[in-house]
């Protein structure tokens, strides 16, 4: 009921570090450290985050030093909420003008499953390649940048989203039990493990297999999974 926690490694100008991304429910313990001011309260926020960490992650307070544990600079603290939300790709200017949209400004992603950035850059590829293949398809010059062109590269740029934004939505959901028994199976087969997250390079990938129970038996039925889940 409180939601999740992801231990990270990050390289930074101190060296490569621990970080914590909480993904906290709201209304839970740990949404409070959402709101709460770490620079006018540090020994506050410091001790109610190894708090929240022993009663709900007690296994990442257990390999915490409780003598070095600490921000590295003010600026290493990031909170705020993100509301998942999908907008049209174009927007039109006048004179037969109109602006694209990239990235967060035209599909904002909950960073559960790592896909922001990665799937800016990607429709940026995208977008890129319908811009040289209108300047291909007619005098240098000439190259229509209408409403049809938009058109088309939000056609483009929705084939690739649709599929990540669905996962990336429906893994802030209750999962549902064939998704229980991947997570169930990798936690015990380390091929699976390894499988799963590898295709985070491929969210369409993951979303077929999540999307369906009979994609994911098959998906388990390649490593040999048969289904048996850990005792309660």
């Amino acid at each position: 009921g409180q939601g999740e926690l992801f231990e990270n490694r990050f390289l930074t100008a101190d060296g490569v570090v621990g970080g914590l991304l909480i993904e906290a429910s709201p209304g839970s313990d740990l949404a409070q450290l959402a709101t709460l001011d770490c620079n006018d309260h540090p020994a506050h926020f410091e001790a109610m985050l190894l708090d929240c960490l022993q009663r709900y992650a007690p296994l990442t307070y257990s390999r915490i030093d409780r003598r070095a544990f600490a921000l590295r600079h003010e600026l290493d603290l990031l909170q705020g909420a993100v509301t998942p939300t999908v907008r049209r790709a174009y927007a039109p200017l006048g004179d037969n003008r109109f602006a694209l949209a990239l990235g967060d400004t035209h599909v904002t992603h909950d960073p559960i499953t790592g896909q922001g950035a990665n799937a800016a850059a990607q429709c940026a590829w995208i977008m890129g390649e319908a811009i040289a293949e209108a300047f291909g398809n007619g005098a240098i010059g000439g190259a229509r940048f209408d409403e049809a062109f938009c058109q088309e590269v939000e056609r483009r740029l929705w084939a690739w989203l649709e599929p990540v934004t669905a996962w990336s939505n429906a893994m802030l959901q209750p999962p549902p039990p064939h998704a229980v028994d991947l997570l169930v199976a990798a936690s015990q087969t380390p091929a699976i493990a390894d499988a799963f997250v590898s295709n985070f390079n491929q969210p369409d990938r993951n979303w077929a297999i999540f999307s369906s129970p009979t994609r994911m038996a098959g998906f388990l039925a390649e490593f040999g999974w048969a289904g048996e889940r850990m005792a309660a």
